[in-house]
């Protein structure tokens, strides 16, 4: 039976990030049920917001993000993120990570920020490129190993004290693990959310025993594009840009930097009515969203 320090199950950015901090100190093995195109990381396209930009702090970025959640954060945890945020960014630059806009990066606005703040990379493709840069960065690690192609199946759990897991490749042991397989998005009729994030992590860890939390938060975007396979996401920086929403008789129905939450009550109130809701990106300059937004461009002109 293999032993390693600790497993981590998942290969998202939550996953990677995890096990290149542990394998700072200890040996580590990543568990991938199936390769990085497939997550919720890889398809993520607006970006990362930190309070790196002049004339902001963490601490407008605190109290934006508790307005946002409109009485539902956890204050602590919000701090934590919104404190450490800009030395996490500085430390990703400094293992090599290019932001757009390199040395001075570009900061763009987003629904629920009052500040310019939200870093990309190559437009949007921001979840791609930095999933594929941490992948690199811990393939090459010498402390994290990788097994591909395998399903955590079942924790092994006595009394609260945890002791390994059953894989469909068989049993592991370490001393400690993190879970780290993406949400249940795809449960739902309409998502943008890749249709491998079924909650197989989330049914296996409440098998076991362990504390769930915040099961009814689950991300929808208020834009995307109807393919004939789904619901392709459009980043909301498209509104941070200047795209508006608008019903079907060019009428603006709902400032374009509200939250999501807002935006997409919003559409459902037109759509109730009967009307059709778009996303105007018609004042853009000519160019400009084939630059800024290429991976929504080229979905675009597939389903044109």
């Amino acid at each position: 039976m293999e032993k390693f320090d600790v497993i981590i199950a998942g290969s998202g950015i939550a996953g990677l990030s995890a096990a290149l901090e542990c394998a700072k100190t200890k040996q580590v093995v990543v568990i991938e049920r199936g390769i990085e195109k497939t997550s919720n990381s890889y398809y993520a396209q607006g970006g990362i917001a930190t309070a790196i930009g002049k004339n902001d702090s963490w601490e407008k970025h605190f109290e934006d993000t508790l307005k946002a959640g409109d009485g539902l954060c956890n204050v602590e945890t919000v701090e934590t993120i919104t404190r450490n945020g800009p030395a996490a960014v500085k430390e990703l630059i400094n293992l090599g990570l290019v932001f757009d806009g390199e040395s001075e990066p570009e900061l763009g606005l987003e629904g629920g920020h009052s500040k310019n703040r939200v870093l990309h990379i190559k437009g949007d493709r921001t979840g791609k490129e930095m999933t594929l840069f941490l992948k690199k960065i811990a393939k090459e690690n010498k402390n994290i190993d990788f097994i591909e192609n395998t399903a955590v199946k079942k924790i092994y759990a006595n009394k609260g004290n945890y002791s390994g897991i059953e894989t469909n490749e068989g049993l592991m042991q370490s001393d400690s693990m993190v879970l780290a397989t993406g949400g249940y998005a795809a449960c739902f009729e309409k998502t943008t959310n890749p249709k491998t994030t079924t909650g197989l992590g989330m049914a296996i860890a409440i098998e076991t025993g362990c504390e769930i939390w915040g099961m009814e938060f689950v991300q929808f975007h208020p834009t995307t594009i109807q393919t004939t396979i789904g619901n392709f996401l459009v980043t909301e920086a498209v509104r941070g840009e200047g795209g508006q929403i608008v019903n079907e008789d060019n009428e603006q129905i709902v400032n374009p930097l509200f939250t999501r939450d807002k935006v997409s009550r919003a559409i459902y109130r037109e759509q109730l009515q009967g009307k059709k809701v778009f996303l105007d990106a018609t004042e853009f300059n000519s160019g400009f969203f084939k630059k800024r937004f290429p991976s929504v461009y080229k979905e675009l002109i597939a389903n044109s």
